[in-house]
């Protein structure tokens, strides 16, 4: 991580941006896209001098939030204990002072722990992460509606009330939450409500939820509509949700329905597939895809 060094001109120039626009362009600027190359000593001197010139408070709050969640990331990276402390610290401060993302961040992290954490610590942990959500929702932090519905459906340190557990999603579902009307489709799917599961995964599909995408691309296939399904696979699968991308490769394998077989398809998709996890039956599928190739060539050139 790099040395602060003050530079007025940077200070002066993020001192016109938003601090939220700040937090958005340092966190691209540390993953790394295509339009922002990852460089993370940058990203850390925007957040670092725009916190010398912010004179709000909530400009303030929102700029300290993203230093100190990127650092936090970094200390993980880095195996930086003590900037992981530090880090910890300031987040957990940021809780003590109500502020939503700190809260939401932090209450995530502690749900993630509950099988990991066992006995009185899990316990706490959990009672912790609910009260957090609890009060990001009293704040109105849409977001973790649907993570406080997952502590009612899944019963983490309280009792299980799906009743409470749905209210909290359709809430969700009022701030155009996917995550929450996915799960609402689930339990539509679990009452046995085949047209409320599928209207609902749709809206959460055409939300852009890589899951919901796959589950409706399912629907349709299981119901013989092969073009729907395809163009619902290869929506995710184009994100490399890797489900999605096995299906797009066993269709063109053989073709099914409409969709002609075309296997030199099917092997680009099958071996885009086993960069992000690889498998007997995923090598099984790529040479039987070589093989359709090969005979394709032996049939053109007998």
């Amino acid at each position: 991580m790099y040395d602060y060094v003050w530079n007025p001109k940077l200070a002066n120039l993020c001192a016109k941006v938003p601090s939220h626009v700040i937090s958005y362009i340092s966190s691209k600027l540390y993953i790394g896209s295509k339009v922002l190359p990852k460089n993370q000593d940058l990203a850390f001197k925007i957040l670092d001098n725009s916190l010398r010139s912010a004179n709000d408070y909530e400009s303030i709050q929102n700029l300290k939030f993203s230093k100190a969640y990127l650092s936090k990331i970094y200390s993980i990276e880095s195996n930086n204990l003590q900037l992981l402390k530090d880090s910890n610290n300031t987040l957990m401060q940021m809780c003590r002072d109500e502020y939503p993302q700190a809260l939401f961040v932090m209450g995530k992290e502690l749900i993630m722990l509950k099988d990991t954490l066992k006995g009185l610590a899990g316990r706490a942990s959990q009672e912790r992460a609910k009260k957090f959500f609890e009060i990001c929702v009293k704040n109105e932090y849409t977001p973790a509606y649907y993570y406080l519905g997952v502590i009612y459906q899944e019963g983490i340190s309280v009792e299980k009330d799906l009743e409470k557990a749905v209210k909290l999603y359709e809430k969700g579902r009022e701030y155009n939450d996917p995550q929450a009307v996915f799960k609402l489709a689930m339990i539509a799917n679990g009452n046995g409500d085949k047209e409320q599961y599928y209207q609902l995964m749709k809206e959460a599909a055409e939300m852009g939820l890589m899951e919901a995408q796959h589950n409706l691309a399912c629907y349709y296939l299981e119901k013989d509509e092969v073009v729907k399904a395809l163009g619902w696979f290869l929506n995710a699968g184009k994100h490399d949700f890797y489900p999605s991308m096995i299906n797009i490769g066993t269709i063109f394998l053989s073709g099914k329905g409409k969709i002609l077989g075309n296997p030199l398809a099917a092997f680009i998709w099958f071996k885009r597939a086993q960069k992000i996890e690889n498998s007997e039956q995923l090598e099984q599928l790529i040479e039987a895809a070589q093989r359709e190739i090969d005979n394709l060539h032996k049939d053109k050139n007998p």
